[in-house]
């Protein structure tokens, strides 16, 4: 659920008439509450298996939208820089929540071993993958739950772009399942969330910079990268001022 209703639980986050940005073809996107929706993706990131979901659901939805507003700047009828920023703060606010419940359940003495998740989010990793290099969906496919039938995917999540999705995928393994040192670590735990918001900011950044390349795009890559640090760093400050409105944590 966490990475199928990515787009519906995007609109929620940001607010009323999010639609020309976090673009979805739900029959009902605006089905969900935002403070619902923070709270669902702090307790679903408790487990790894749901860490695992929220990270890729995300990586795959900025890197779509990234890819979409960059190729076709028509999508939103403003600067296209305001797409890409709010694209970018989405990503730091879901990322710090995930961030923050990984901390405080560190803090709680629940946190499972990173180890596990690194194997969960290998595992989920390389089934979104496989659907994505199928062509199936275009994309948007890899944000569906593993127990979906194809028909099902199409109506519910389709109509994303996906040329960049694998690229983002690859990113967010191979940085979780480095072994050298926690510094080297895309998403490191608990024992650093410094590190996890820089890495939240790396990896939006590199999904805009393949979609700048990608489509022969004339933005420019350094104020882009601006831009989406700007965003990703706002929409992370916003996580913790959002879970501490509604709800009780240990590191209060």
């Amino acid at each position: 659920m966490a990475s199928a209703y990515m787009p519906e639980i995007s609109q929620a986050l940001t607010g009323e008439r999010s639609d020309s940005i976090f673009l979805s073809n739900s029959a009902d996107p605006p089905g969900l509450e935002r403070v619902d929706s923070e709270r669902f993706f702090y307790e679903v990131a408790r487990d790894k298996d749901g860490r695992a979901a929220i990270r890729l659901g995300e990586s795959i939805y900025t890197s779509s939208l990234l890819e979409a507003h960059v190729s076709d700047p028509s999508l939103f009828d403003g600067d296209p820089n305001i797409a890409i920023k709010a694209v970018a703060t989405n990503a730091g606010l879901i990322e710090g929540i995930v961030g923050h419940s990984v901390a405080d359940a560190a803090i709680a003495g629940k946190l499972e071993s990173e180890k596990s998740e690194n194997e969960a989010l290998k595992s989920q990793g390389d089934l979104y993958k496989a659907i994505t290099s199928a062509g199936v969906g275009v994309g948007a496919v890899a944000l569906a739950p593993q127990n979906l039938s194809g028909a099902m995917v199409g109506a519910a999540g389709g109509g994303f772009f996906g040329g960049i999705i694998s690229m983002a995928v690859d990113r967010l393994m191979d940085g979780r399942e480095e072994e050298s040192a926690l510094d080297a670590s895309l998403y490191a735990s608990g024992k650093g969330l410094a590190h996890a918001q820089d890495s939240a900011v790396v990896q939006t950044q590199d999904s805009a910079r393949n979609a700048i390349s990608v489509h022969e795009s004339k933005l420019p890559g350094d104020s882009t990268d601006m831009l989406i640090l700007e965003g990703v760093n706002e929409g992370w400050t916003r996580s913790d001022q959002v879970l501490e409105d509604s709800h009780a944590r240990p590191s209060s």
